[in-house]
């Protein structure tokens, strides 16, 4: 883990300016801590390199038509009483 790190995974989650410089600060007094010593416990050092701190989310396929809308999605509008023209509108945005 470094600042670049830090800077590619806040630039692939598109995240404001602010929260990256909250991020880089957090990351500058997180090198700064010790580990703590416990009375009686004994483990081996933690690698925090090897951890993996990021994992992209999956990619939801899109929908190219209404026949691919879930039918369960459909039949919930349908319960909610979503009328005809609100269906139509989330419909749409399902699939772009």
């Amino acid at each position: 883990m470094n600042e670049d790190i830090i800077r590619w995974i806040s630039a692939k989650k598109e995240e404001p300016a602010w929260l990256l410089e909250w991020r880089l600060k957090a990351f500058t007094t997180w090198l700064a801590m010790e580990e703590p010593t416990w009375a009686n416990v004994h483990y081996p050092k933690i690698d925090l390199q090897a951890l993996k701190y990021y994992s992209a989310p999956k990619q939801a396929k899109k929908a190219k038509n209404l026949d691919e809308v879930d039918p369960e999605l459909l039949d919930i509008y349908k319960r909610l009483g979503i009328n005809l023209n609100e269906q139509k509108r989330l419909q749409v945005s399902l699939l772009m």
